[in-house]
C-alpha cells in the first residue's frame, strides 16, 4: 500500500515528444541511445554509487517457464544500504513501473 501511495504522488504529465521518425509498427520517441545516455542525479555534487540490477539473475528467471523476475527494492537505514534483489515469482502480487524519469 505504501508503494501505491508513493506512485500516486508522482507527476505523470507528459513531456513533449518528437514522433516524426515513428511508424505504425514502432514508436522511436521513447528510445534511449545508450552510447549518449548519462545517468542524472538531483545534485551535481552527488557521490552516491549506481544502483545496479543483477542481469544474470533476471535472465536466469526469464529462462524458467512460468517465472517472472521481480525487482525487490530493499531499504536500509541510509541510501548506501539501498539494494535491488531479483526475486523469481510465479504468483507474487507486484506493481509494474514502465518508465522512470526526472
Amino acid at each position: 500500500m505504501q508503494t501505491w501511495n508513493l506512485l500516486s504522488q508522482i507527476d505523470k504529465s507528459e513531456l513533449a515528444r518528437d514522433h516524426s521518425r515513428c511508424s505504425k509498427f514502432v514508436c522511436t520517441s521513447y528510445q534511449i541511445d545508450p552510447r549518449n545516455y548519462r545517468v542524472g542525479h538531483c545534485l551535481t555534487d552527488c557521490t552516491c554509487s549506481e544502483l545496479l540490477v543483477d542481469n544474470e539473475a533476471v535472465i536466469a528467471a526469464l529462462s524458467k517457464p512460468g517465472v517472472v523476475p521481480l525487482l525487490n527494492m530493499g531499504l536500509g537505514l541510509s541510501l548506501e544500504e539501498l539494494k535491488i534483489d531479483v526475486v523469481e515469482s510465479e504468483s507474487v502480487p507486484y506493481i509494474a513501473i514502465s518508465h522512470v524519469r526526472k
